[in-house]
């Protein structure tokens, strides 16, 4: 094997090795980021079901008044 071949494997194995570790950390935080939109999204459902309690629970005392995803609606367009 020539100086230049030998080079070259030396370098593929350093870029090889450089890559398996961008992947390994890519996919720690990508599982980080996934784990975080789960916790997010089972509190988002815990405060909807929450909220839908408290609006069954709360009597409507004036008629002007709207309900809260009544003003969700019209604040993100819905």
């Amino acid at each position: 094997m020539s100086k230049v071949e030998r080079l070259n494997a030396r370098v593929s194995k350093l870029l090889m090795a450089a890559v398996q570790e961008v992947l390994e950390a890519v996919r720690e935080t990508v599982s980080e980021y996934q784990e975080k939109t789960a916790r997010t999204q089972r509190e988002n459902e815990r405060l909807r079901r929450r909220l839908q309690e408290l609006q069954e629970l709360t009597p409507i005392r004036h008629a002007g008044l709207v309900s809260p995803s009544k003003v969700l609606d019209c604040e993100y367009g819905g």
